[in-house]
């Protein structure tokens, strides 16, 4: 060690120690990262005499300093760069707040954070009846809420419509919990550039989420369950001209929703210029609807379903939205076009691979010809069903369908529930699997749902239960716009089966449904 060294190295020692001494404060402490990014200022509510200890009576307290607070950020010299409102952990009860609330100024450029989205949490106060956070609309630029959570109090504010509404520019919200509204829980409203990623609404009484009038809006991996109405609702604002610009919803982009436990997922209404990208519902995945005020409709949306689950619903007087299922869509997802002016379609029209109960998919190397198997048995009107050409044959086979020609069709333009039927004979052995195997087409959307019956000992398979029941169970079927090929597993116990194949058709709408051929084989 030279001379040099022997002065300079205690030096550079305490430097390294102050430097990783800095990381591990940072570490213990993320929200100062966040907050940190514009460089101008943290200011903790609790240095202006805010409560975290969850005592309701501290509701007016908290109201005060958060307020104090909040100016103090919104005052920051510079603060165009970034300062930031930070909760620490706990739970703060609190009357209104927010830029609507007399007394708090426009947050302009702050950042609003919390030690995370279940750890931070405002709480609002009884007979509030109002919402707890709102900020006006031309009052927030640039900036961000994150890690923090809002709770309701549903019961002690009943009044309430929406718990959280948001207006602002180029907005992110990310990690937010809102839940236990008496009405909804998160709106975004009259906003451009807005990102919203995992955020939770749960428990609410109305919808999870409302998007309403805003321009370019991501929903990225949003979770909304146990939500009376709804999940997430996206919608124009109203009857007024000036909002028809708003009805376009340009970039507004939905990826990776969940939705459990909630009547529908995602509605769309009275909207246009919407993408909708897979997502998980375990009801209705997707309504798409007429605004009842405005009388608009929703019209030139997309919506990706290849690997979604859940129903599809487009109710009359919408027109001109696509819906693209693929190879990865759930066997149990149906699509259901009151208006039969959408169109519901494979990805590159080829037969679509839908997957059957034990995860395995039928081979998409079959193509769609003119075959059919007879002993068909019709019931509903006689002209509904066009003549065709007969072959026959019926029980196992080893080959899809055969080479017999020709395809029942039905074409209805009431709700008439119809049903088609092929009697298989003694189909089912003792302990026999087997795969039920249609090929049919759809023009436009009809309903269709498919059943198994024992004719021999009345009773039903139940495909959830894998068992014969006296129950009548039906399996929905996915028709759309394109030739779809189906197969149903069916688990046979000790008895010997007489096996009865119906399915049965309703809301055509002025479609129709043909049948090329049924198959009953052996796995």
């Amino acid at each position: 060690m030279n001379y040099y060294d022997s002065i300079l190295l205690p030096a550079r020692l305490q430097s390294v120690k102050n430097i990783l001494l800095l990381l591990v404060i940072l570490a213990s402490t993320p929200h100062l990262l966040f907050a940190s990014e514009g460089g101008q200022g943290i200011i903790n509510v609790l240095d202006y005499g805010a409560s975290a200890d969850g005592d309701p009576s501290k509701a007016a307290q908290n109201t005060a300093a958060i307020m104090k607070a909040w100016n103090a950020a919104a005052n920051i010299k510079g603060a165009q760069n970034g300062s930031s409102l930070y909760f620490p952990p706990g739970v703060y009860y609190v009357n209104k707040i927010g830029s609507t609330v007399e007394g708090f100024l426009p947050p302009k450029f702050v950042n609003i954070s919390g030690a995370g989205p279940r750890k931070s949490v405002l709480k609002l106060a009884d007979s509030q009846n109002s919402h707890l956070f709102h900020i006006k609309a031309n009052h927030w630029f640039n900036a961000s809420i994150s890690d923090i959570g809002f709770e309701g109090n549903a019961k002690g504010n009943p009044g309430t419509e929406t718990l959280v509404e948001i207006n602002g520019y180029n907005i992110h919200i990310k990690d937010v919990y809102v839940a236990n509204s008496a009405g909804s829980g998160l709106k975004i409203a009259a906003t451009q550039q807005v990102r919203v990623m995992q955020v939770e609404a749960e428990f609410n009484k109305k919808w999870g989420i409302i998007s309403e009038n805003n321009i370019s809006v991501t929903f990225d991996s949003v979770s909304c369950e146990h939500n009376d109405t709804g999940g997430l609702l996206i919608k124009s604002k109203g009857a007024a001209a000036s909002d028809n610009v708003r009805y376009m919803a340009p970039s507004t982009v939905v990826t990776g929703g969940y939705f459990e436990k909630t009547p529908v997922g995602i509605e769309l209404r009275g909207i246009s210029g919407v993408e909708v990208h897979a997502g998980y519902s375990t009801s209705t995945f997707l309504k798409i609807s007429r605004d009842p005020e405005s009388g608009r409709i929703s019209t030139g949306n997309i919506i990706f379903a290849q690997s979604a689950a859940g129903d599809v619903e487009i109710q009359r007087g919408n027109y001109g939205n696509t819906i693209i299922v693929g190879p990865l869509t759930k066997n149990r997802m149906r699509f259901k076009d009151l208006d039969g002016r959408n169109y519901i379609g494979m990805l590159g029209k080829a037969p679509s691979e839908l997957s059957i109960l034990d995860n395995r998919d039928l081979k998409s190397t079959i193509e769609p010809q003119k075959k059919m198997m007879t002993s068909w048995h019709v019931s509903g009107p006689k002209e509904a069903w066009k003549a065709a050409k007969s072959g026959g044959r019926s029980s196992l086979v080893s080959d899809f369908c055969g080479k017999d020609s020709g395809y029942h069709e039905l074409a209805t333009e009431s709700d008439t529930l119809y049903s088609i039927s092929i009697n298989s004979g003694n189909a089912l052995r003792a302990e026999s699997v087997v795969y039920v195997q249609t090929l049919l087409e759809a023009h436009g959307s009809c309903k269709v749902d498919l059943q198994i019956y024992d004719s021999s000992n009345r009773l039903f398979y139940d495909w959830e239960a894998e068992k014969w029941t006296q129950d009548s169970s039906l399996f929905p079927v996915m028709v759309n716009g394109t030739t779809q090929i189906h197969q149903f597993l069916v688990k046979n116990d000790s008895v010997k089966r007489s096996v009865n194949i119906k399915y049965f058709i309703s809301n055509c709408h002025g479609r129709s449904v043909r049948f090329y051929c049924t198959d009953v084989k052996e796995e």
